[in-house]
Protein backbone atom coordinates (compact mmCIF):
# COMPACT_ATOMS: atom_id res chain seq x y z
CA UNK A 1 0.00 0.00 0.00
CA UNK A 2 1.47 3.32 -1.04
CA UNK A 3 0.44 6.53 0.70
CA UNK A 4 1.19 9.90 -0.85
CA UNK A 5 0.35 13.21 0.75
CA UNK A 6 0.26 16.33 -1.37
CA UNK A 7 -0.32 19.90 -0.23
CA UNK A 8 -1.97 22.62 -2.27
CA UNK A 9 -3.09 25.61 -0.21
CA UNK A 10 -4.20 27.54 -3.29
CA UNK A 11 -6.21 24.59 -4.68
CA UNK A 12 -5.25 25.54 -8.22
CA UNK A 13 -4.31 23.28 -11.05
CA UNK A 14 -7.60 21.56 -11.85
CA UNK A 15 -5.73 18.45 -12.98
CA UNK A 16 -7.88 15.69 -14.45
CA UNK A 17 -6.69 12.50 -16.12
CA UNK A 18 -6.44 12.59 -19.89
CA UNK A 19 -7.66 9.03 -20.27
CA UNK A 20 -10.93 7.90 -21.82
CA UNK A 21 -13.82 7.43 -19.43
CA UNK A 22 -15.99 4.33 -19.52
CA UNK A 23 -19.70 4.68 -18.82
CA UNK A 24 -20.71 3.98 -15.25
CA UNK A 25 -23.18 1.20 -16.00
CA UNK A 26 -20.69 -1.22 -17.51
CA UNK A 27 -17.82 -1.21 -15.03
CA UNK A 28 -16.81 -3.57 -12.26
CA UNK A 29 -13.63 -4.44 -10.43
CA UNK A 30 -12.43 -6.95 -7.83
CA UNK A 31 -10.41 -6.14 -4.70
CA UNK A 32 -10.04 -7.88 -1.32
CA UNK A 33 -11.90 -6.45 1.65
CA UNK A 34 -8.64 -6.50 3.64
CA UNK A 35 -6.76 -4.41 1.08
CA UNK A 36 -9.56 -1.89 0.64
CA UNK A 37 -10.14 -1.76 4.40
CA UNK A 38 -6.47 -1.00 5.13
CA UNK A 39 -6.46 1.73 2.49
CA UNK A 40 -9.62 3.30 3.90
CA UNK A 41 -8.32 3.05 7.47
CA UNK A 42 -5.15 4.93 6.51
CA UNK A 43 -7.13 7.63 4.73
CA UNK A 44 -9.68 8.02 7.51
CA UNK A 45 -7.20 10.18 9.45
CA UNK A 46 -7.82 12.88 6.83
CA UNK A 47 -11.56 12.89 7.63
CA UNK A 48 -12.18 15.24 10.55
CA UNK A 49 -15.97 15.50 10.48
CA UNK A 50 -15.77 19.28 10.02
CA UNK A 51 -15.59 19.39 6.24
CA UNK A 52 -15.97 22.80 4.64
CA UNK A 53 -17.59 21.12 1.62
CA UNK A 54 -20.00 18.17 1.76
CA UNK A 55 -17.97 16.31 -0.88
CA UNK A 56 -14.99 16.18 1.53
CA UNK A 57 -16.92 13.63 3.63
CA UNK A 58 -16.41 11.26 0.68
CA UNK A 59 -13.54 9.17 -0.66
CA UNK A 60 -12.73 9.73 -4.31
CA UNK A 61 -12.24 6.45 -6.18
CA UNK A 62 -10.19 6.54 -9.38
CA UNK A 63 -10.05 3.29 -11.32
CA UNK A 64 -7.63 3.40 -14.23
CA UNK A 65 -7.22 0.08 -15.98
CA UNK A 66 -6.17 -2.38 -13.27
CA UNK A 67 -5.17 0.27 -10.69
CA UNK A 68 -7.37 1.67 -7.93
CA UNK A 69 -6.54 4.96 -6.24
CA UNK A 70 -8.60 6.06 -3.26
CA UNK A 71 -8.22 9.71 -2.28
CA UNK A 72 -9.20 11.67 0.83
CA UNK A 73 -8.93 15.43 1.19
CA UNK A 74 -9.64 18.13 3.75
CA UNK A 75 -9.62 20.81 1.04
CA UNK A 76 -5.99 21.82 1.55
CA UNK A 77 -4.24 18.46 1.80
CA UNK A 78 -4.78 15.22 -0.04
CA UNK A 79 -3.83 11.62 0.78
CA UNK A 80 -3.91 8.90 -1.84
CA UNK A 81 -3.55 5.12 -1.71
CA UNK A 82 -2.75 3.06 -4.78
CA UNK A 83 -3.63 -0.62 -5.16
CA UNK A 84 -3.40 -3.06 -8.04
CA UNK A 85 -6.79 -4.71 -8.54
CA UNK A 86 -7.35 -8.45 -8.72
CA UNK A 87 -9.56 -7.90 -11.78
CA UNK A 88 -11.02 -4.98 -13.68
CA UNK A 89 -13.27 -4.49 -16.69
CA UNK A 90 -11.25 -1.44 -17.64
CA UNK A 91 -8.31 -1.58 -20.00
CA UNK A 92 -5.22 0.61 -19.54
CA UNK A 93 -6.19 4.14 -20.49
CA UNK A 94 -9.84 3.70 -19.51
CA UNK A 95 -10.81 5.29 -16.21
CA UNK A 96 -13.78 5.87 -13.94
CA UNK A 97 -14.03 8.34 -11.04
CA UNK A 98 -16.73 8.43 -8.35
CA UNK A 99 -17.14 9.39 -4.69
CA UNK A 100 -18.49 7.27 -1.81
CA UNK A 101 -19.34 8.56 1.68
CA UNK A 102 -16.44 7.77 4.01
CA UNK A 103 -18.41 6.77 7.12
CA UNK A 104 -20.82 4.44 5.30
CA UNK A 105 -18.04 2.62 3.46
CA UNK A 106 -15.76 2.51 6.52
CA UNK A 107 -18.50 1.00 8.70
CA UNK A 108 -19.16 -1.71 6.11
CA UNK A 109 -15.48 -2.63 5.73
CA UNK A 110 -14.92 -2.82 9.51
CA UNK A 111 -17.61 -5.49 9.83
CA UNK A 112 -16.71 -7.84 7.00
CA UNK A 113 -14.09 -10.62 7.14
CA UNK A 114 -11.32 -10.86 4.55
CA UNK A 115 -12.81 -11.90 1.22
CA UNK A 116 -13.00 -10.78 -2.41
CA UNK A 117 -15.32 -7.84 -3.11
CA UNK A 118 -16.76 -7.20 -6.55
CA UNK A 119 -17.60 -3.52 -6.87
CA UNK A 120 -20.09 -2.80 -9.64
CA UNK A 121 -21.16 0.59 -10.94
CA UNK A 122 -24.94 0.29 -11.18
CA UNK A 123 -25.42 3.87 -12.33
CA UNK A 124 -23.93 7.32 -11.82
CA UNK A 125 -25.59 7.35 -8.40
CA UNK A 126 -25.04 3.84 -6.99
CA UNK A 127 -22.44 1.14 -6.54
CA UNK A 128 -23.12 -2.43 -5.46
CA UNK A 129 -20.57 -4.48 -3.55
CA UNK A 130 -20.98 -8.25 -3.93
CA UNK A 131 -19.36 -10.38 -1.25
CA UNK A 132 -19.55 -14.04 -0.13
CA UNK A 133 -22.78 -13.77 1.87
CA UNK A 134 -24.66 -11.20 -0.14
CA UNK A 135 -24.44 -7.69 -1.47
CA UNK A 136 -24.87 -4.11 -0.35
CA UNK A 137 -25.54 -0.94 -2.32
CA UNK A 138 -24.17 2.51 -1.57
CA UNK A 139 -25.01 5.85 -3.08
CA UNK A 140 -22.17 7.44 -4.98
CA UNK A 141 -21.77 10.94 -6.32
CA UNK A 142 -19.90 12.54 -9.17
CA UNK A 143 -16.33 13.69 -8.65
CA UNK A 144 -17.10 17.09 -10.23
CA UNK A 145 -16.97 18.98 -6.92
CA UNK A 146 -13.99 17.11 -5.47
CA UNK A 147 -10.96 19.41 -5.04
CA UNK A 148 -8.16 19.02 -7.54
CA UNK A 149 -4.47 19.37 -6.80
CA UNK A 150 -1.37 20.24 -8.75
CA UNK A 151 0.59 17.16 -9.61
CA UNK A 152 4.26 17.50 -8.78
CA UNK A 153 6.59 16.98 -11.72
CA UNK A 154 10.31 17.16 -12.22
CA UNK A 155 12.63 16.46 -9.31
CA UNK A 156 10.23 14.83 -6.87
CA UNK A 157 10.76 12.02 -4.43
CA UNK A 158 8.33 9.44 -3.15
CA UNK A 159 8.59 7.94 0.30
CA UNK A 160 6.87 4.63 0.89
CA UNK A 161 6.38 3.50 4.47
CA UNK A 162 3.91 1.32 6.29
CA UNK A 163 0.85 3.20 7.51
CA UNK A 164 1.32 1.65 10.96
CA UNK A 165 4.78 3.23 11.29
CA UNK A 166 3.43 6.59 10.20
CA UNK A 167 0.56 6.37 12.70
CA UNK A 168 2.95 5.42 15.53
CA UNK A 169 5.17 8.42 14.77
CA UNK A 170 2.23 10.81 14.62
CA UNK A 171 0.90 9.43 17.90
CA UNK A 172 4.29 9.91 19.58
CA UNK A 173 4.51 13.56 18.51
CA UNK A 174 0.88 14.57 19.08
CA UNK A 175 1.38 15.45 22.81
CA UNK A 176 3.89 18.08 21.69
CA UNK A 177 1.66 19.79 19.14
CA UNK A 178 -0.49 22.78 19.90
CA UNK A 179 -4.18 21.83 19.89
CA UNK A 180 -7.00 24.05 18.67
CA UNK A 181 -5.05 26.40 16.41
Amino acid sequence: MEHQKEHNPTNQGNVRPTTSHKTFSDMQFLVTSDTLGKNIQGLSKMMNGKASLAILDHYLFEVDGNVLQVIASDGENMMRTTTELMESDLTPGESVRFCVHSRVLGDFLKNIPTQPLTIIMESKTEITINYMNGHVSFPCVSDDEYPTFDILTGDTETAILPSTAMLEDITRTSPFTEQGT
